[in-house]
């Protein structure tokens, strides 16, 4: 088995569970997210508003690069849009990246609506990290679960 893919494999699956509960609680018409791995796979909130919002693929490398080279969050202002970025990882995992859009917001936009925008980033990595934690602990009771049942029958 090779380790690269079972790594690439296990971030594929967070993130789309990750974009799943994320998405879930956006209300309808809202902010528009999306999730971005490392191999460029894309899950967007609302794919119909996120294409009309005509981000170039190189403003997606760029933001990447950006925090790829430690800036976090990375805040860009496009047109009428604020597109905010930062890296979506656990302690075991990274999983890539989570992008925040705000339609009209302009540059001018207040100090306290960036902020908020950096607090729904941390809240995305939260929620990527509790689905990690959950993921393993039921790993960890199935397998404890088969090793007493194992044992149980050895013995009887």
């Amino acid at each position: 088995m090779n380790l690269y893919e079972s790594i690439s494999e296990q971030s594929y699956i967070l993130n789309e569970r990750t974009a799943r509960e994320i998405f879930s609680i956006l209300p309808e018409g809202g902010l528009l997210v999306a999730i971005m791995d490392r191999q460029g796979n894309f899950w967007p909130s609302d794919s119909d508003r996120f294409s009309k919002l005509d981000i170039e693929h190189q403003i997606f490398d760029e933001l990447r690069a950006r925090i790829d080279d430690g800036v976090e969050p990375v805040i860009v202002h496009l047109n009428d849009f604020c597109v905010a970025a930062k890296q979506l990882a656990t302690t075991e995992t990274n999983c890539g990246y989570i992008i925040v859009a705000l339609e009209k917001a302009g540059s001018d936009m207040p100090i306290q609506s960036r902020d908020l925008i950096e607090m729904i980033l941390n809240q995305a990595v939260l929620i990527t990290q509790l689905i990690e934690k959950n993921h393993k602990l039921h790993e960890f009771h199935n397998k404890h679960l088969t090793s007493y049942k194992t044992g149980q029958l050895a013995v009887n």
